[in-house]
């Protein structure tokens, strides 16, 4: 959004939060994950959700690109970004409370 406000004197500062993001995201993602589901089922949410994140970024830039072909601009992506990511925070939101204890009962070891 920073570069159809700012135009190109915000590229470099959009460039920088860009790449932060892209950086912070995997790992961020594997931390959320562990906070909210149980351990037995973080394998599977976290190659879901990973795999939608790759499918995106596979599909973004082409997607972004024929838009730009379509309507001579940018704004249509933009615009589409801000509300995806309102829509990803408001998911964020619902999600249940971390977990700050383990919600499943640790079993003593067996001695034989």
């Amino acid at each position: 959004m920073a570069l159809g406000i700012g135009g190109v004197k915000a590229a470099l500062p959009a460039a920088v939060a860009i790449g932060l993001g892209m950086g912070a995201e995997v790992d961020l993602l594997a931390y959320l994950i562990a906070r909210h589901f149980h351990p037995s089922a973080f394998g599977t949410a976290y190659g879901g959700i990973y795999g939608l994140l790759n499918i995106g970024a596979a599909i973004g830039p082409a997607a972004i690109g024929l838009i730009y072909d379509r309507t001579h601009g940018y704004s249509v992506p933009m615009v589409v970004a801000a509300i995806s990511l309102i829509f990803a925070a408001l998911l964020a939101l619902a999600l249940d409370r971390p977990l700050l204890a383990p919600r499943y009962e640790a079993t003593a070891p067996q001695h034989a």
